[in-house]
């Protein structure tokens, strides 16, 4: 690091992200498999916010996999804030469309609901490989558990 300039090292995820895992694996993903990865997600997660940085475009390119080990991190913190005292609300929209909740569409955001939410949609992505488009409406397979559909339900609310 000079006083100019900044340098990420970062680790090679083998240009696997969760989309690309989503959509190449055969068949449906075990629930096993999903709860492993989603746990991994929700410790990051729970990591940022502990700290107070609300990450604000979580989806699952953002999640990167190391193939051979299915370790799972989150990437892409360019539009990440640290939320303090003045900072009660978000005012702008932020993050992917497809992966943000309703609130953020219209400006009117709180502070880490709307991480919450798109974990939600990462969940149903997980299960079906498709992003809902109409939330009162989800479907999921019925070989997974009552208890990872109601996970996935309690966050989109």
């Amino acid at each position: 690091m000079s006083k100019r300039h900044l340098i990420f090292i970062c680790e090679l995820a083998e240009e696997w992200d969760l989309d690309k895992f989503a959509l190449q694996y055969d068949g449906r993903l075990p629930e096993k498999l999903i709860l492993q990865i989603f746990a991994q997600i929700l410790l990051g997660v729970n990591f940022l916010h502990k700290n107070n940085i609300d990450h604000r475009d979580l989806k699952p390119k953002n999640i990167l996999l190391f193939h051979h080990s299915n370790l799972a991190k989150l990437a892409d913190f360019g539009q990440a804030k640290e939320i303090n005292e003045h900072l009660s609300k978000m005012t702008a929209g932020l993050g992917t469309d497809l992966y943000s909740a309703p609130e953020v569409k219209n400006f009117n955001s709180q502070p880490f609901k709307s991480d919450i939410y798109s974990l939600g949609l990462i969940l149903h992505f997980m299960l079906t490989r498709t992003v809902p488009y109409n939330i009162e409406k989800i479907k999921i397979n019925s070989v997974y558990s009552e208890e990872i559909k109601q996970l996935m339900l309690g966050m989109l609310k």
